[in-house]
Order: structure tokens, then sequence, then C-alpha cells
């Protein structure tokens, strides 16, 4: 059985992106961990300078971004339940 790849504090990885969607998809994909921000997504575009020196261009987005973008939010339930600073307490 393959071990699952690990992130260490303060590391990341990225692989090649074998599956771009179009031309702006980019070329590299992975993931980190940052002290302070947590667990962290990585994308990587390798481009090109006017003086043909090639480099890399990255973007950074914490993990609960993703996954709040893709429609996980606390449920209503949830959101009613919390305490409402500026209510009078009731004895």
């Amino acid at each position: 059985m393959a071990k699952k790849f690990e992130i260490k504090p303060n590391t990341g990885a990225l692989f090649r992106n074998n599956d771009k969607q179009s031309e702006n998809s980019p070329d590299y994909k992975g993931e980190g961990h940052v002290d302070g921000a947590g667990e962290i997504w990585i994308n990587a575009w390798l481009k090109e300078s006017k003086n043909k020196v090639k480099y890399f261009s990255f973007s950074f987005k914490p993990k609960q971004e993703r996954a709040v973008n893709q429609g996980s939010r606390p449920s209503v339930r949830d959101e009613l339940e919390d305490e409402i600073p500026f209510a009078p307490e009731v004895r």
C-alpha cells in the first residue's frame, strides 16, 4: 500500500497539471502548509519575461476558502444558534 504524501510545516509540493481545462489553467498544482495560514492550495504558471527569462508565477489560497466557494457553509441552524452580542440578558 502506498504511503500518503505528508506536508510538513512550512513546506509544500507542486505537481505538473496534466488535466489543464484551458490555456489559463495552472501548469503546476499542489498544496502546502504555512505557519499562521494553515493548509494552502498552490498554483503555478511557467512564464517567460520580455528578456526571454523563464520564471514561475504563483497563487496561494487557504484550503478553507475553496471549501466555502464550493458551497460548504454553516447550516442555517448553526447560524441561528449563535449568540446575539447586543441582546439583553433575560432572567
